[in-house]
């Protein structure tokens, strides 16, 4: 590195020191942004962590924040990966670029890439075109170093978390994530990608999975269970509890005190043996008491004021064919409200006050109109109030909604809190 190029790296440290003081972060947000973005706040919340949302676009959101490990993220279902904000400006320096992933090169082997996110489709193929010819400079420089490495490319802008674990790219490596937001451009280093393997284990390998039904994804029941926020000797309560889902990635979290209930005995059979494999690959003391039980007699097995914390995908209507007609959404909208609102109920009489009900109700397309259940006022005059993660944020719709294109029925996330 000649002396006009120190310099230079030497200026880009001392700016990279002043941004660590900042602490900014970026984070790689899911396919549903509100969802990820609302899991953010609870957490930061729960935490304790002081926060503010700078930046903030459909893939990412540059979070000030005193403080975040590796650990708190292996914690969250609705990011894809994160890192520590190392530079912002208002113009990309190749050379600064350079700098920085010569520095982090690794003795033995360094596997390194870039991944873009915010730049228009002509941004971003002349931006990929240019920084892999630099990146192919890179190479020749770590050559002259006696250092292996590899310049890792993908068919999309981003490297994705799959690449970037597969490559080794988080310990011996760098995923260096260019990122346009506002007309300002924001450099970091990923630290971390989410665990893609152990949450598709979860839902894909488990011996009990039923389609048909519905199946609740391990990630969706993540965020819902951060939502909550819990904390480990909290008392759960999941009383749709299915095939287990919530049950099992409350294990995972390290939570003790859980409860299952489902008027199912097939469902409850199934949780049992889900439960029994994730035993096989997740250290938990304590195997959560699971009873068939209707969710209107949930008084009877529990005492008033004995749970911390609800969280539930209840029965959501029969399956929706394309043909389906208006009248039949509606006679499903009065069964779920009946449904729900005895639920709610119960949910009144045996969670402690400052208990969280974190529930999904289902929202119905048909013909493009989005049909679902209205039952806010009959809630609140049970004593909750709604709870919004995202009122910080200031968004034009906060909403909580899980979606996928073509589905007939979406699952909008709803959270109240006992008063």
């Amino acid at each position: 590195m000649d002396k006009e190029a120190c310099l230079q790296y030497i200026i880009f440290l001392r700016y990279n020191e002043d941004m660590k003081k900042e602490q900014y972060y970026f984070f790689i947000l899911g396919n549903n942004v509100n969802l990820s973005l609302a899991e953010l706040a609870a957490c930061f919340e729960k935490w304790g962590s002081k926060y503010q949302l700078i930046r903030q676009d459909q893939e990412v959101a540059i979070i000030q924040i005193d403080d975040f490990t590796n650990e708190q993220f292996a914690t969250l279902g609705g990011c894809k990966k994160y890192g520590l904000v190392n530079q912002q400006t208002e113009q990309i320096e190749i050379q600064d670029v350079t700098n920085f992933i010569l520095a982090q090169a690794k003795p033995e082997r360094f596997n390194f890439g870039f991944s873009y996110y915010g730049f228009k489709l002509t941004e971003s193929k002349k931006i990929g075109q240019q920084f892999f010819r630099e990146g192919l400079s890179i190479k020749k420089e770590l050559k002259t170093r006696n250092i292996k490495s590899r310049l890792v490319q993908s068919k999309q802008e981003q490297l994705s978390s799959v690449i970037v674990d597969k490559e080794k790219m988080i310990d011996q490596g760098c995923d260096l994530n260019i990122m346009k937001l506002a007309e300002k451009y924001y450099l970091g280093k990923t630290l971390a990608v989410q665990d893609y393997h152990a949450f598709s284990k979860r839902d894909y390998g488990r011996p009990k999975r039923d389609a048909r039904s519905g199946m609740l994804p391990p990630k969706l029941a993540r965020m819902m269970l951060n939502f909550a926020q819990s904390k480990e000797d909290d008392v759960l309560l999941d009383p749709f509890c299915g095939s287990g889902t919530v049950i099992m990635e409350a294990l995972v979290l390290g939570w003790q005190k859980i409860y299952g209930t489902d008027k199912s005995k097939i469902a409850i059979d199934s949780t049992h043996q889900n439960l029994m494999w994730l035993q096989q690959k997740v250290s938990f003391s304590e195997m959560p008491h699971l009873e068939i039980l209707p969710v209107m007699e949930l008084n009877k097995s529990f005492d008033p004021q004995s749970i911390d914390q609800i969280v539930t995908e209840p029965y959501l209507g029969p399956p929706l064919r394309s043909s389906v007609r208006r009248n039949d959404i509606d006679n499903t909208i009065d069964e779920l409200t009946e449904l729900y609102a005895l639920a709610y109920r119960r949910f009144a009489e045996i969670l402690k006050p400052g208990g969280r009900v974190v529930m999904i109700w289902p929202i119905f397309v048909f013909k493009e109109q989005l049909i679902t259940l209205e039952m806010g006022r009959i809630i609140s005059e049970l004593g909750f109030v709604r709870v919004d993660h995202l009122a910080k944020f200031k968004l034009q719709d906060n909403r909580l909604i899980y979606q996928r294109p073509e589905q007939l029925v979406q699952r909008r996330i709803e959270i109240w809190q006992r008063q």
